[in-house]
């Protein structure tokens, strides 16, 4: 077995290689088309005047972490914390005023990574993308919001009334990636009442990845760069579709959209959408084994786990269609153990549960992140608020009731034993969180054995602690869970049983 592992990395590295090496002659890719003309400020105080005809070069003395390099031939901006990344720095300096730019006291670090203060960070300051509408972006990111409100017949009726409207008035098709992304996301989610709803979105599915296709391949030579998002973003769903079945495929397809995507970057980084798809790249391969990486590095692309959140944090508060999307990504992908990850994902779950009310998904991830990584957060006036709060679902739609349910186990099974006010429903279907309740009666028993943690008595809690935790992966390895939110489970799971 091992012999086929080591065999499929091999063909993945070759593969990505020869692609990087290739991708500049196929004839539909992005140029690239990006000007200097800027001036940034250095740690601590240096000015670097980007005007230069020539190669500028700037390696600051007092700091291994920080430096920029500026190429006026080819506009590469780059700095060793990411190496050759021109897109990010530069849309974090077109965000910047000339006034910041010029401030001494502002680093490069700081550039990197705080947001504007000269301008407003709401979306009706970004300028449309060319070839649409504010009224259909209105009606795009209304679709997507309602998608992760559970709100599925408003979900269909906003991609109708969005069709009409770019018919109408002859606007770029971006109902051709929204029909595509909300399906593949009701999927993801195991949104739907039966099976036989299910293999009929599926083949729903598979119809509008081949007409987005059909869209985007007619338009080669007067493509915008909305086309290119639309083409990229479906092939990107596309490809997360085939993880399962072909991994290896998967992967040389997800780097093909890498490479497109940043090309498009480059030649337009105000398409702000694009970074949610380079956020995903990088944050999932920042986990690969160090070989994937090292293969990556032979193309310029150095991955780490902080240049993919940052692509994500940008199309959180940029992006157009992808905001809620970002943000949740943002929560999967923030680390439970670096404190100011952890502050920052709280502050999200909170946005989330606001703009997607009245889907309890949120509170009851939030809830889940507590139990298994922050169980010190649990204080009498923490568990108050959540009684209170659980308590607003009750009127949760049936598609999303499972949500409401699994709050009632968190609660009555492991943070309040002894005062449980819900009483849990047999009849609402668990789906994919079958292994759910077992979970929860794993981890009170495990408490217990922390409590009564001497001699013999010790030893037999921790073997039963143990037994919980084989069981409960086997019964998640067995649900309807997709794959990549499988091995998310799995790690949160084996975390929360680690005894101490």
């Amino acid at each position: 077995m091992e012999k086929y592992v080591n065999l499929a990395v091999i063909l993945i590295l070759f593969k990505i290689i020869v692609y990087s090496q290739g991708i500049d002659s196929l004839s539909d890719a992005v140029p690239n088309d990006i000007d200097a003309d800027m001036n940034v400020v250095a740690f601590p105080d240096t000015t670097i005047d980007m005007d230069a005809a020539d190669t500028v070069e700037s390696v600051l003395s007092n700091t291994e972490e920080l430096s920029i390099t500026v190429q006026d031939s080819s506009g590469v901006i780059s700095d060793s914390v990411f190496v050759n990344d021109t897109i990010l720095i530069r849309t974090k300096l077109d965000s910047l005023g000339r006034s910041v730019l010029n401030d001494t006291n502002c680093t490069v670090s700081e550039l990197l990574r705080e947001p504007s203060r000269d301008k407003k960070r709401r979306n009706d300051d970004v300028p449309v993308y060319a070839g649409t509408s504010k009224d259909m972006d209105q009606i795009a990111s209304e679709i997507v919001l309602d998608a992760y409100r559970g709100k599925w017949n408003d979900v269909n009726r906003g991609l109708e009334r969005l069709q009409r409207l770019e018919k109408r008035r002859e606007l770029v098709k971006i109902s051709k990636l929204l029909n595509v992304s909300v399906r593949y996301y009701r999927l993801e989610q195991n949104e739907f009442f039966n099976e036989s709803e299910r293999m009929t979105i599926e083949k729903e599915l598979d119809s509008c990845i081949t007409d987005g296709f059909c869209y985007t391949d007619a338009l080669k030579k007067n493509r915008l760069a909305i086309h290119e998002l639309i083409h990229c973003g479906i092939k990107g769903f596309q490809a997360s579709r085939m993880i399962v079945k072909n991994p290896i495929e998967a992967a040389i397809e997800g780097y093909a959209v890498v490479v497109r995507l940043e090309k498009l970057l480059q030649a337009d980084s105000t398409m702000y959408d694009a970074f949610m798809g380079l956020g995903l790249f990088y944050c999932s391969v920042a986990g690969a084994p160090s070989v994937i990486r090292a293969a990556l590095a032979l193309t310029g692309r150095q991955v780490t786990l902080e240049k993919g959140l940052s692509y994500l944090r940008i199309s959180a508060q940029k992006g157009h269609y992808v905001n809620i999307p970002s943000l949740v990504y943002l929560t999967q992908f923030l680390s439970p153990y670096l404190g100011h990850h952890v502050m920052e994902k709280d502050s999200i779950f909170t946005v989330l549960q606001k703009k997607c009310h009245p889907n309890p998904r949120y509170l009851f991830e939030q809830i889940d992140e507590h139990i298994c990584f922050h169980p010190e957060k649990f204080t009498l006036e923490y568990i108050a608020d959540l009684r209170k709060a659980i308590a607003e679902y009750k009127n949760t739609p049936l598609l999303l009731r499972s949500y409401f349910e699994l709050m009632k186990y968190q609660y009555c099974d492991y943070i309040d034993t002894l005062n449980c006010p819900f009483k849990k429903d047999p009849d609402v279907k668990l789906k994919e969180f079958l292994f759910y309740p077992l979970f929860m009666t794993g981890l009170r028993t495990k408490e217990l054995c922390m409590i009564n943690s001497i001699g013999n008595f010790a030893r037999i809690r921790s073997r039963d602690c143990e037994k919980y935790n084989l069981s409960v992966i086997s019964m998640l390895e067995k649900s309807s869970m997709a794959s990549t939110k499988r091995d998310v489970y799995k790690w949160r799971i084996r975390d929360a049983f680690r005894l101490r």
